[in-house]
């Protein structure tokens, strides 16, 4: 392919970008949307990024760190009630 040509379908992709990425995040809006119009109102509203597909790298390093949080609540909750008592 000569340059010329790479050049244009860069350009191109920078103004329409395509791929699984776009693909993916177009089907985790419309499930954010869904979600939201029928969730609970006390709930936490749902955001697209809630519903991407994550490489599975990604995926568990995300759920170490939710793990770690919850954890580390865990330890402050079971501090606070020892000092109550």
């Amino acid at each position: 392919m000569p340059h010329r040509e790479l050049r244009e379908w860069m350009e191109e992709y920078g103004r329409d970008p395509w791929g699984t990425w776009r693909d993916n995040a177009h089907a985790a809006l419309i499930c954010s949307l869904i979600a939201n119009a029928f969730r609970d109102s006390k709930a936490r509203p749902v955001t697209y990024e809630d519903f991407m597909f994550l490489d599975p790298e990604t995926a568990e390093k995300r759920r170490a760190e939710r793990a770690k949080r919850a954890n580390q609540a865990l330890v402050a909750a079971l501090l606070a009630a020892s000092k109550v008592h």
